[in-house]
């Protein structure tokens, strides 16, 4: 029901077709289309699966490229089996360079490096199947290495770091257009809580808030915006 009422809300025609969670592909899609831009660089942050949950693969389908950080060595390895033209980072990004214990677990969208959020995993019944050493890499030194021509899209999901990894991230220098983030977390009830703060902490930075599905949270710059508007 939540597809079909996104669908309807952005006047797509039937089978459209979604590979993100909740639809935020869609409306990321509709977002970039509405500012003439059909083929949107992206940054996967804790990307995860080549297409399944994932917030870039429909652009990726229409011909855009861009870079994927995902840890887990057997998805990254994926990644380059499907998706040849992105670049594949096999790391994290995080405060400084650095070695992590990586948690994999018991459903692979959920490994994290941090070990509260593992820990809070395992009490919602979740397990670690297994703790892995991975390089991490320092957010802006990432940043800098990859993306001198720019950012559109910068789609972060890591699992409890989150607000961390953006908060750090330089945002004058390294500046994306458009922003998706989780914007919720699950308490033992089972009950969601949003992220008040993370989605504070990008507006005090300039960004406005677009949508939600229930799951993300999707920003953009308001410039980018007003210029859509004056066109």
């Amino acid at each position: 029901r939540l597809f079909s009422s996104i669908k309807r809300r952005l006047n797509l025609p039937a089978g459209h077709v979604s590979y993100a969670q909740c639809g935020e592909d869609l409306i990321l899609q509709h977002l970039f289309q509405s500012i003439g831009m059909a083929r949107p660089r992206y940054v996967d942050v804790g990307a995860h699966h080549p297409y399944h949950f994932s917030n870039t693969f429909l652009f990726y389908r229409s011909g855009s490229d861009g870079v994927v950080v995902e840890p887990d060595p057997s998805l990254a390895a994926l990644f380059r089996r499907k998706r040849p033209r992105d670049r594949v980072v096999e790391a994290g990004i995080g405060r400084s360079s650095d070695t992590l214990t990586f948690f994999r677990m018991s459903s692979p969208s959920l490994s994290t490096f941090s070990a509260s959020e593992a820990q809070r995993l395992e009490s919602l019944g979740f397990a670690i199947i297994d703790r892995i050493d991975r390089p991490v890499l320092d957010v802006n030194e990432f940043a800098h290495h990859h993306f001198a021509e720019g950012i559109d899209l910068l789609s972060v999901d890591v699992e409890g770091l989150d607000e961390e990894i953006l908060r750090e991230w330089d945002m004058v220098t390294y500046r994306p257009k458009v922003i998706c983030v989780e914007s919720i977390e699950f308490g033992r009830s089972g009950k969601p809580v949003r992220r008040d703060a993370l989605l504070k902490m990008l507006c005090q930075r300039g960004f406005e808030l677009y949508a939600e599905t229930g799951v993300n949270a999707i920003l953009l710059d308001p410039e980018l915006w007003a210029q859509r508007c004056d066109d």
